[in-house]
């Protein structure tokens, strides 16, 4: 019996002796009784599976988009909206859609290297697909979906994230790294208009952002170092027992 072998498939008998293919990356299953194993449609059908799974890849969101929307505190349909003219020196003054409220983002060391591995492109926007074109929010969210599927797959992250929830993270880490909810706040741009002073682009807010970023590089850092306690439990020690 002549064994096949395809790069990229998996090829195995199930409970029931039944041959069964499936493209390993995107789990496509290829129907081996309209294309038999090892027969010319076999082959054209891998074929067109890897070339699209390959397509997809090119979709994907770069490093560069995702460590901007992680880095920035914006709701994602904001940070995809960002301008290249909004960078003035070390700062994005970015505009929230909702509320019309101006926020100043520092580019912190983590953001600037995220923007410099972000694809080459000519387009206004900061950010953009790998066609060189601003993204659209649903597109955007599209290619994150299955971006995040395949992170989830090689348990890189906890199933569940959103990329509203990129945002909430960011206020989270800040919390949790003691600062106070105002400071917060005016990074984050959660201003009522009864509440909101008038900024104006000012040394003074980009300062005090420039402060909560360096805040927020740190304890991002201080997580990442983190060695994660052994799956091995611990037995006390029996009472009595002398140390």
């Amino acid at each position: 019996m002549t064994v096949v072998r395809i790069k990229g498939f998996k090829i195995f008998k199930d409970r029931h002796g039944r041959m069964r293919c499936y493209h390993r990356e995107t789990g496509q299953k290829i129907d081996l009784v309209k294309a038999p194993l090892g027969s010319a449609d076999f082959f054209t059908e891998c074929k067109r599976i890897s070339a699209i799974a390959e397509a997809n890849k090119a979709k994907a969101p770069k490093v560069g988009t995702l460590g901007g929307l992680m880095n920035t505190g914006l709701d994602p349909s904001d940070a995809l909206n960002l301008r290249r003219d909004q960078i003035d020196g070390e700062t994005i003054w970015g505009v929230l859609g909702k509320t019309g409220v101006e926020v100043a983002i520092p580019i912190g060391p983590t953001l600037h290297a995220a923007l410099k591995q972000a694809p080459q492109h000519d387009a206004p926007a900061l950010l953009a697909n790998s066609r060189g074109e601003q993204w659209a929010h649903n597109g955007f969210s599209t290619v994150w979906h299955r971006f995040k599927t395949g992170l989830e797959a090689e348990g890189l992250i906890q199933p569940g994230l959103t990329l509203k929830g990129l945002r909430h993270t960011v206020a989270t880490t800040l919390r949790e790294a003691g600062l106070d909810e105002r400071r917060i706040a005016d990074f984050l741009g959660q201003k009522t208009l009864s509440m909101a002073r008038h900024y104006s682009r000012s040394a003074n807010l980009a300062a005090k952002n420039r402060e909560t970023m360096a805040t927020l590089e740190t304890e991002n850092a201080r997580r990442a170092r983190i060695v994660k306690p052994s799956a091995k439990s611990v037995k006390p020690e029996p009472k009595g027992k002398s140390e």
